[in-house]
């Protein structure tokens, strides 16, 4: 069961319906302030407001950075303050929700929850409070039935007086499985610190990028450590680093840090002691590795903000070229800016390491009155794309033509 798309509305930049189509590997351009992150970010958003505590949309969480909904809503929508998101399966099931904030008691609901599967009639849930004074907000009606159904998050905990109770509980499993398998890194990844202990098995990195040096540590201690085997092999590759998992006792136990030597070096520097694209891309390699050893379990999605962030654009192509290789394992979602990024994917598609149908772009573009729009980009098997927006990538060629008629005009008679 994969995520094979996914869509909002009235969210952020985005006043009408955007629509991401999911590839092995998705790329999201665009220029500053466009909308891109925000719509990576919907993926987290979503996974976070599935499994709420505080309500149908995470306001607390990560990704929607202490906003209030009024904040995360459009600020070109109209009317009520509503806001939609969809989840399109690769069995053919979709699913709408609708959210609404009631300004009299200051509470999101769902107002709408549609359910389409393949097979079965269409399960609509509407919320049938008589108006926004209401307080009682588990009053929801399925056609004919009035009921109550109380919802941590998206998910239905309780269900009274509605007979396709089964359906939604089977929802509520399918929405778990599907926030458990969004895995995001933000554009800023934190360092790992000096010296860490391990105080327990991880499963998932941060948002921020912690976690990535307790992963890497617990791995060493194995026989055959392969994740920190992976993660070497592209530092190796990459920036001619060995990184080493390096121990030492103190008085709390053992503890750990990461290293990182010149291939042809006797020794190197603690990790947080060397450049930030060494340091940023460490958390983007490890959770690669993990997906790549089936250690996120499945159909994993990567949601990634700037891999490539603080890297010599010579090591653009090698951070491309892996996660090309993790997108046979994981949906690898990327925003970012990095034409080189790009001409290392192309590379792979005209290669035939990747298939040209694994990979879509997205250009996300804003209009003048202000709303932004999705464009979606397609390659052929020549890694050609179906359109490109003029002039992107160009500002190279057209500083140095800008440096060329300087010089004629200070050379000119």
């Amino acid at each position: 069961m994969t995520l094979r798309r996914f869509r909002t509305a009235q969210y952020r930049a985005f006043a009408r319906e955007a629509v991401v189509e999911l590839r092995p590997l998705t790329l999201l351009f665009g220029y500053n302030s466009a909308g891109k992150s925000a719509l990576l970010r919907a993926l987290p958003l979503v996974a976070e407001s599935i499994v709420g505590e505080s309500g149908p949309l995470a306001l607390d969480g990560a990704a929607a950075r202490g906003s209030s909904f009024l904040e995360v809503r459009s600020r070109w929508a109209s009317g009520t303050a509503r806001m939609s998101f969809g989840l399109d399966w690769d069995d053919g099931s979709e699913l709408d929700v609708e959210l609404v904030h009631h300004t009299s008691t200051q509470r999101e609901v769902i107002e709408t929850l549609t359910l389409r599967t393949p097979g079965a009639p269409p399960l609509t849930v509407e919320s049938d409070l008589p108006d926004e004074r209401a307080e009682d907000v588990a009053l929801y009606r399925v056609g004919e039935e009035h009921g109550r159904i109380e919802f941590r998050g998206w998910i239905p905990q309780r269900v009274e007086g509605i007979s396709r109770r089964d359906e939604l509980v089977a929802l509520g499993e399918r929405l778990r499985q599907t926030s458990s398998s969004v895995h995001w890194l933000g554009a800023l990844r934190v360092p790992p610190k000096r010296l860490f202990g391990l105080t327990g098995v991880r499963h998932r990195l941060d948002a921020d990028g912690a976690g990535a040096g307790e992963v890497l540590a617990r791995d060493s201690m194995n026989v055959n450590p392969e994740v920190l085997k992976r993660v070497d092999a592209w530092y190796r590759e990459a920036t001619q680093h060995e990184l080493q998992v390096r121990a030492q006792a103190s008085g709390s136990g053992q503890q750990y840090y990461l290293n990182l030597r010149p291939l042809r070096a006797p020794d190197g520097i603690h990790l947080s002691d060397t450049g930030e694209g060494m340091t940023q891309v460490l958390p983007v390699i490890t959770l690669g590795a993990l997906a790549l050893l089936g250690k996120l379990g499945a159909d994993p999605i990567l949601a990634l903000e700037q891999p490539e962030l603080h890297l010599h654009p010579r090591a653009h192509e090698h951070v491309a070229r892996f996660l090309v290789a993790v997108a046979s394992k994981a949906t690898v979602v990327v925003e970012t800016h990095a034409e080189n990024f790009l001409l290392a994917v192309q590379l792979a598609i005209a290669s035939g390491q990747i298939a040209a149908d694994d990979v879509i772009v997205h250009w996300v573009r804003s209009t003048e009155e202000g709303p932004s729009y999705v464009e979606t980009i397609r390659f052929d098997r020549d890694a050609r794309p179906s359109l490109w927006p003029p002039d992107v990538f160009a500002e190279d060629q057209i500083l140095k033509r800008k440096i060329l008629e300087l010089r004629h005009r200070e050379r000119a008679p």
